[in-house]
């Protein structure tokens, strides 16, 4: 299993403690971006927080399993 956390700033200079509440100012006000990876032998799962609309955030979620991504590359190889 693996976890892989990124978080980015796009124009921010800061040098005290970061808490969550903080972090989601940042992102809610487009000054960062955050990013997190979990997986395992079997598929990995990323989630993202993005910046929406009128300084609200929203969640992206997107999984993948490895079983499946063997069998689409497998059928688009037979489509060549």
């Amino acid at each position: 299993m693996f976890v892989r956390v990124f978080l980015w700033w796009k124009s921010f200079d800061y040098d005290g403690t970061l808490d969550d509440s903080f972090r989601m100012t940042l992102v809610r006000t487009d000054k960062c971006n955050y990013a997190a990876q979990f997986g395992t032998q079997n598929g990995w799962i990323s989630l993202k927080i993005c910046q929406g609309l009128y300084s609200s955030c929203y969640i992206m979620l997107a999984y993948v399993d490895n079983l499946n991504e063997q069998a689409k590359d497998a059928d688009a190889i037979d489509d060549l």
